[in-house]
């Protein structure tokens, strides 16, 4: 599998275009929207993608992708 990083600088709810992650160089024509996943602190999070019906393969432009992300507060370091 591949993996992309979205850095998160606060505590929010996060909206990630079509746009935005194909000018990061991700190949979104060629994942299933039903594929995204995100994850936090190696936990999966609950995530909205726009625009996924029961038979939606394709993510196109208008679509997005909306979590909450927590910004870096070291909690490794306090393991």
């Amino acid at each position: 599998k591949q993996y992309y990083k979205i850095k998160v600088y606060e505590d929010g709810i996060y909206r990630v275009s079509y746009q935005t992650l194909l000018d990061a160089g991700i190949p979104v024509n060629s994942i299933s929207p039903q594929q995204f996943q995100v994850f936090s602190r190696g936990e999966e999070q609950y995530i909205y993608v726009e625009g996924t019906g029961s038979i939606d393969t394709v993510f196109v432009s208008g679509e997005f992708i909306e979590f909450y992300g927590e910004k870096n507060t070291g909690w490794m370091l306090d393991s």
